[in-house]
């Protein structure tokens, strides 16, 4: 005769009512409804799109901002300020926004087996880890005109570009934690208050911004300060939204413990190095094939259309990032609730939702790609050659999206260092040889860089694909449920 643990159904957090052990039989989890399972992932999905749509308007926003300066620099000023953006992604969120998604399996995992206790705990565990990652992130930011320098760029725009990074680096202790609490949240499945939080960032960087740059002698400094006060908004705002919900709050903090989030400092990098490699790995390539535009015969014009491609993958990337999310905190909660087969529908619907949204944006790009183009660029010319190349983008976008949806998957499974290690292969030793072959050597021009660099991307979802589809998700349920454990 079975026990009572054995047979009784998993409650909302995943644990029976006598709150069973690791050895839970996993025969006695009900078959997922297809429709609820949609339907919550949804829910989850479209606030998460909305919400990362926001997040990347700093950036934006402070080029904006400078653009309308009056004076004779104007576009050195501009080109800084997109300089000084990329360097802060590429050695600040880059490193941080990875390392925090370690919170994407083990917060997903702890609450779905019921272990609210160890939200509180890895949060702390990641304000440890962030906290440490700040020391050279500061560094690198506080002397990013020498970088820019070492890697040939123009020096007045690298002076401005260092002078700008010195500002903004002031927030991104503000950002880590935002960071570390959204996904805290978004593992207990609340999404919505991120989507205002983000708003009201988003607002106040604007506002501010716009009053230290027209209204103040800081000018062009002015928009940098304008990102630092969005930033610090952030976790001030989700502070005020903990004491209004103050009981959903008490439910996974206990207060703080520091040794007990010592302990877990090493689970946390062992989840947070690869997703931050995963992260790097792509950022990296992408910035890859912008210095590989840069290096062209036609140079000038393939850097502005290479640019315009680059806004518009992005655009794109955003609405698989809304279902990579989905995926991996409803995948996380199964697994860490012992229900693979419901893990294992989602990563199907996950990947559905994934399809349908590949044929419309590659539908809509290819329709459209006359006239998209002239929201980025006045130039005839320019805005021709974008057209051209966006039919070589779609691939591109195609797989680059639906990778995106795997990652979140793997991570959802706790398998980052998989995930990091195809990624590595399929981008560097396979897509950007690729691209430069196909661009190069067999004389495609841009859009031979841009459909040798998507091969990587297909190859790397090919593998991505072929692993999904081999896995083991009883395996899998039970170690997270170790992983909880621990």
């Amino acid at each position: 005769m079975k026990s009572s643990s054995e047979t009784e159904p998993l409650t909302a957090h995943g644990e029976s009512s006598s709150h069973s052990t690791i050895d839970m039989k996993v025969e006695t989890e009900m078959m997922p409804s297809v429709k609820a399972e949609m339907w919550r992932m949804f829910h989850l999905a479209y606030p998460v799109f909305l919400a990362y749509q926001l997040e990347t308007l700093p950036g934006p926003i402070c080029v904006s901002l400078v653009g309308h300066l009056q004076g004779n620099n104007t576009s050195v000023l501009v080109d800084a300020a997109y300089l000084s953006a990329t360097v802060t992604n590429i050695t600040a969120l880059a490193i941080g926004f990875g390392l925090a998604s370690a919170m994407d399996t083990l917060c997903s995992q702890a609450y779905g087996a019921g272990k609210m206790d160890r939200l509180g705990i890895y949060f702390q565990s990641g304000l440890i880890v962030l906290g440490a990652a700040l020391v050279p992130i500061f560094l690198l930011n506080w002397h990013a005109e020498s970088i820019l320098l070492f890697f040939g760029q123009d020096p007045e725009i690298s002076k401005y570009a260092g002078q700008f990074s010195r500002v903004t680096i002031i927030g991104i202790p503000f950002l880590f934690v935002y960071e570390l609490i959204k996904k805290l949240q978004q593992s207990q499945n609340i999404v919505l208050p991120m989507m205002y939080v983000a708003c009201v960032g988003v607002l106040v960087n604007l506002v501010t911004g716009y009053y230290f740059t027209y209204c103040t002698s800081y000018g062009f400094l002015g928009a940098a300060i304008g990102r630092v006060c969005g930033s610090i908004a952030l976790p001030i705002c989700i502070t005020v939204y903990f004491y209004i919900d103050a009981k959903t709050t008490a439910t996974w903090w206990n207060g703080f413990q520091w040794r007990a989030a010592l302990d877990h400092v090493w689970l946390f990098l062992s989840l947070g190095v690869p997703s931050m490699t995963m992260l790097a790995v792509s950022w990296w390539a992408f910035c890859t094939l912008g210095f590989l535009a840069g290096i062209l015969p036609n140079k000038v014009e393939a850097v502005s259309v290479n640019a315009v491609l680059g806004q518009l993958l992005t655009i794109n990337f955003m609405i698989y990032l809304g279902i990579s999310v989905a995926s991996n905190v409803v995948i996380g909660n199964a697994l860490g609730a012992n229900q693979p087969l419901r893990a294992q529908l989602v990563t199907r619907l996950g990947l559905y939702a994934g399809y349908i949204s590949a044929a419309v944006m590659a539908s809509t790009f290819f329709l459209f790609r006359h006239v998209i183009p002239t929201f980025f660029v006045g130039d005839p010319l320019t805005i021709q050659h974008v057209a051209s190349a966006m039919a070589f983008m779609i691939p591109l976008g195609i797989f680059d999206g639906l990778n995106g949806i795997c990652e979140g998957i793997f991570k959802g499974m706790g398998r980052q260092t998989v995930a990091a290690v195809i990624n590595i292969l399929s981008y560097y030793a396979f897509g950007l040889p690729m691209a430069y072959v196909v661009g190069f050597v067999w004389k495609y021009d841009l859009e031979g860089v841009w459909l040798g660099f998507s091969m990587g991307t297909t190859l790397c979802f090919c593998v991505f694909s072929g692993m999904i589809h081999t896995t083991d998700w009883s395996d899998l349920a039970r170690l997270a449920r170790e992983r909880v454990q621990q």
